[in-house]
């Protein structure tokens, strides 16, 4: 199995300066109270809010690798919890993520990559 470093399910590419400014934040609705934002993104120091049109995308990802990655193998258990404040392994927001994945539903352009990462790369 893959390391969940390497998983193209949950990579994006972005801007590497936004990718960098967003760190280790956790993914959280942050708007109007936000300190930055670029591209449409909004982030303070600890919590990150994607763009609209990737919300819903984003959070599928991240559910994918909450079912995908159980801590076989020597990788870590990943797992999605209600909070700004996660430990190694853990991640949140669930709630706002659970809000995104029901705003921006599945599009075509999201099955196409992920059809496309699973018979041309992965095939899970």
């Amino acid at each position: 199995m893959l390391p969940p470093k390497t998983d193209l399910h949950h990579l994006f590419a972005e801007d590497v300066v936004l990718n960098s400014s967003r760190g280790n934040s956790v993914f959280d609705n942050v708007y109007p109270n936000h300190t930055n934002s670029g591209y449409g993104n909004y982030w303070t120091g600890t919590r990150f809010e994607v763009r609209n049109p990737q919300k819903g995308d984003v959070a599928r990802a991240i559910f994918y690798m909450d079912v995908r990655y159980e801590g076989t193998g020597g990788g870590p258990n990943l797992v999605l919890l209600n909070t700004t404040a996660p430990s190694y392994g853990q991640m949140g927001v669930l709630s706002a993520l659970l809000q995104w994945n029901t705003l921006d539903p599945p599009d075509a352009r999201e099955q196409q990559r992920n059809d496309l990462t699973y018979s041309l790369f992965q095939h899970n």
